[in-house]
């Protein structure tokens, strides 16, 4: 696993890019969003998961982890760079973190994961450059449960992306 912390390169040729992020709103719940693209910057698929309830912020951060690589996994994609804003949970990642806490349960079932695709790494990336899944784990209106797009991605999902890619690519 390569353990990047830059921003704005593409991954290499053949490489799924996949931005995650999770949101935890007071009263409301949990949003996890997450979005696929390709060396290129084309976004390949989006998706966004809301649960209702309390949850640690760490904690929201590794299950977004887990949600974008489980939707990745699902769409097939062998050669995965997994982007996150949370610098805890990357670094946790990068250095196969062990610990007694649920939190390290979660980077476990997301280390298993390792072994079903040929490379995955984590990157650590600033926030204002993961708006298109921020936006996505609160995507509105809250609806609890799972949304994915492949073919048709809301027009709204599609100009925020596009707007990312021109800074990323």
């Amino acid at each position: 696993m390569r353990g990047d912390t830059e921003r704005g390169k593409k991954p290499r040729i053949g490489v799924i890019k996949v931005n995650v992020d999770a949101t935890v709103l007071d009263g409301i719940g949990v949003g996890w969003g997450c979005v696929g693209r390709d060396d290129q910057g084309k976004m390949l698929w989006c998706a966004v998961t809301q649960r209702r309830g309390e949850m640690d912020a760490t904690m929201a951060e590794a299950l977004g982890m887990w949600h974008g690589l489980s939707e990745a996994v699902k769409h097939g994609h062998q050669d995965i760079e997994m982007e996150s804003d949370c610098a805890v949970v990357v670094h946790d990642l990068q250095r196969k973190a062990k610990g007694r806490s649920d939190l390290f349960l979660v980077y476990e079932d997301i280390l298993s994961i390792c072994n079903s695709v040929r490379s995955l790494s984590f990157v650590f990336t600033r926030r204002n450059n993961n708006k298109v899944a921020h936006n996505l784990a609160r995507f509105g209106p809250w609806s609890e449960g799972h949304r994915s797009w492949e073919s048709v991605i809301p027009m709204e999902v599609l100009c925020m992306a596009e707007r990312d890619a021109n800074l990323i690519y």
